[in-house]
């Protein structure tokens, strides 16, 4: 197919089901591919491919959309009850509320009402981009469709209509290429070595380190972003090839030509080396690739969750094979390549990073200091600008030597043309009607201070003081998703809905939870908090410590809300409580042993101060924790409370260990109850009495399993020594 006729396709791929939603004459390019016989046969294939079950030739569904968390099962945990979506198009961040994300038992919005919204706004934007060239009409059609379809049916109603045409879409792009094959690419793309890049960052005054941190998280999701934009566009595609993208991993669907495992190698060896160059070879990319029948784009044994698996044991080889392309030729090692110069010709080492020669401002390289320019930005940012060979405008962070971004901000003019236009939290385009442009959640809430300065470590540990008592700590809370590589690639197949479109649905929706209902509740519930990264199945935030385990609690509650209660969905997490000025770098990787261990215990668990629990218990954990604090200091002693974490100590080896000696403890504590609360408060006597009581009679509950926990984050609330 010619251009003209292959664009023309495309943007019937991405509206051939409107007319019949709206009651209406088809989009004129559907019309027009009518009208064209090899263009409507790409259609209808690309249409067929991508319906699950054969159901193309089915009317609309009218039904509400079925969540797919509803649909997931695990072992031998069945698949949740069904739950729908209200009719609701997706808004900003910023607005009053997000409760449309969340699925109900009864939708309670007019089918009609919606639609005749949702095709005013379509017949307001048509005419806008009717002449605008190809990639301006096709983003914002598919931004269009994201915006107003993701929560209605296709052909089946388990099938989000905004998922089937972007797949169509898709497909489509590669029939053009090749109308006579069933058979495509499916690559998949993995940065590693992320975490320990974005946490070896040097402490450069409190405020230096915290730009540096968001902004070396930021830049390598931009970096994700370039290499799959890339490689669509190596393939002349558009961005509706990139079916998932989430965490730092991509899955790309190309045609299937003869050079293509050629053009593949290529690209990896062209972004292995930019990126061994750029940062050392701490940040790799790893590809991997196979060939994918149409037949696998459906359900079944063979079907696109199976496909996933295999692809994704590809991957665990690529992972092994990190940087090959760079460390090896034909006759072995490279071995030059393993020393990585230090000799800086006098310009002196970076003093942040250490690595690259210090030959910007304050002695810091250049990306050193480019992230500490990027990180100021961010706090105001409202859109990403991509450009590919444009040196009209200022760049950000560049890719390849060809591709760069730039952060927008109101305070800073769109230069150049940009070849995509990402606005950030917010789906009204209207603003970037002349550019390429679409939208995207991005966590991204960083607390600020007096005249909108970014909070430091410090400030957000003082938030947790209450009337000027307690300790300045930090919250860390890390949380992931568990077995979603299982249920990813196989928690769809029992009830037969392992479809392309399925499991893009099950990708989308994560990071729509992650991503934009995190950032929205940051925004407005806990505004001192710092976001580290979420996306895809994980957070990891930076909390004020006091607020740490009700932000915990709250993202747990409400990513049971979104998945339907589901039983085989399910997240862990663990809180580690630091000083302010403990070094990033080191509370990452304790952070991570804190949420291992609850993984380690048996999954959909909390862990905070080694205590591990599951979700259910946390509310009265904090009960208790809100119940005793409410005392006096008189009446509740600190010398008190320090023996309370000792009975706790005692009391678990004795129930978890049998240990006989531990079983004198309880003598003890009666002797500490009757001379610490006997002539005090009553209410307290009493809670007192009742705890030896259980404790006498093995009794395990919130208060004796936890009671440890629980004194020691009554103490941490008392006003002590900085």
């Amino acid at each position: 197919m010619n251009p003209a006729q292959t664009e023309t396709l495309l943007l019937a791929a991405l509206q051939h089901d409107l007319g019949a939603l709206f009651g209406s004459e088809p989009p004129a390019a559907v019309r027009a591919a009518a009208n064209d016989a090899e263009a409507q046969k790409i259609l209808d294939q690309a249409c067929a491919w991508a319906t699950p079950g054969g159901t193309h030739s089915e009317p609309l569904a009218t039904t509400p959309l079925v969540s797919i968390f509803s649909l997931l099962r695990r072992d031998k945990i069945p698949a949740g009850t069904p739950q729908y979506f209200d009719l609701h198009e997706l808004g900003a961040t910023n607005e009053p509320g997000m409760n449309y994300l969340f699925p109900v038992a009864q939708t309670k919005i007019s089918r009609h009402g919606y639609l005749k919204n949702m095709r005013e706004k379509f017949n307001a934007l048509a005419p806008e981009i009717a002449h605008a060239a190809f990639d301006v009409q096709f983003n914002h059609l598919t931004a269009f469709l994201q915006r107003y379809a993701r929560c209605l049916p296709a052909h089946s109603p388990d099938v989000c209509l905004y998922d089937h045409l972007r797949l169509t879409a898709a497909l489509a792009a590669c029939l053009a290429q090749k109308p006579a094959d069933s058979s495509f690419t499916l690559v998949v793309g993995d940065l590693s070595g992320i975490q320990d890049y974005i946490f070896d960052i040097a402490t450069i005054g409190a405020s230096g380190a915290s730009r540096r941190l968001r902004a070396r998280s930021f830049a390598i999701g931009l970096i994700s972003d370039f290499a799959s934009h890339a490689l669509v566009r190596e393939f002349g595609l558009p961005l509706t090839n990139v079916l998932m993208a989430s965490g730092g991993k991509f899955y790309i669907l190309l045609p299937k030509l003869s050079d293509t495992p050629t053009r593949l190698d290529a690209f990896r060896a062209q972004v292995e080396g930019w990126l061994f160059q750029q940062y050392n070879g701490e940040i790799g990319l790893n590809l991997a690739a196979m060939e994918l029948s149409a037949a696998q784009l459906d359900a079944g044994a063979n079907g696109f969750g199976a496909a996933l698996k295999n692809l994704g044991r590809e991957l665990g080889v690529a992972k092994l094979q990190r940087s090959r392309a760079i460390l090896q030729n034909a006759t072995g090692w490279v071995e030059e390549q393993f020393i990585r110069r230090t000799d800086f010709e006098g310009a002196g080492i970076c003093r942040s990073c250490g690595k690259f020669p210090g030959t910007e401002r304050d002695e810091l390289c250049k990306q050193c200091a480019q992230q500490s320019r990027l990180g100021s930005k961010l706090t105001r940012a409202q859109a990403i600008a991509f450009f590919e060979n444009d040196t009209t405008q200022t760049d950000d962070l560049t890719f390849l030597e060809r591709y760069s971004a730039r952060v927008v901000t109101e305070r800073e003019p769109i230069v150049g043309s940009p070849y995509l236009m990402v606005q950030i939290n917010n789906s009204n385009l209207r603003g970037l009607i002349q550019y390429p442009a679409t939208f995207r959640y991005l966590a991204n809430h960083v607390p600020l201070g007096d005249y909108d300065a970014p909070k430091t470590f410090e400030q957000i540990a003082e938030a947790s003081l209450k009337q000027g008592k307690g300790r300045e700590l930090l919250g860390y809370v890390k949380a992931d998703g568990d077995r979603m590589g299982t249920l990813f690639s196989s928690g769809l197949r029992a009830e037969n809905k392992d479809t392309a479109a399925h499991v893009v649905a099950f990708s989308r929706e994560m990071e729509l939870f992650f991503a934009g209902w995190l950032d929205h509740e940051l925004n407005r519930n806990f505004e001192d908090t710092y976001t580290i990264f979420s996306g895809g199945d994980d957070l990891f935030l930076l909390t004020p410590w006091t607020r740490a385990l009700d932000l915990a609690r709250r993202v747990n509650e409400k990513f049971r809300e979104f998945v339907c209660a589901n039983e085989a969905v399910t997240l862990s997490a663990g809180i580690l409580y630091t000083k302010p000025r403990y070094p990033v770098a080191r509370a990452a990787p304790d952070v991570e042993t804190v949420l291992e261990q609850s993984k380690r215990r048996g999954r959909n668990r909390l862990t905070v101060l080694g205590d591990t629990f599951e979700w259910q218990y946390a509310a009265d954990v904090q009960n208790q924790v809100d119940d005793l604090a409410g005392f006096t200091e008189e009446e509740l002693r600190a010398s008190f409370l320090h023996r309370l974490v000792y009975y706790g100590q005692e009391y678990r080896k004795l129930d978890r260990e049998g240990k006989a000696d531990a079983a004198r403890f309880k003598s003890h504590l009666a002797y500490t109850i009757a001379r610490n609360l006997r002539g005090g408060n009553a209410r307290l006597l009493a809670w007192g009495e009742a705890l030896f009581n259980k404790m006498f009679a093995n009794k395990r509950d919130v208060t004796t399993e936890h009671l440890g926990l629980i004194a020691t984050i009554v103490l941490f609330n008392r006003r002590t020594r900085r």
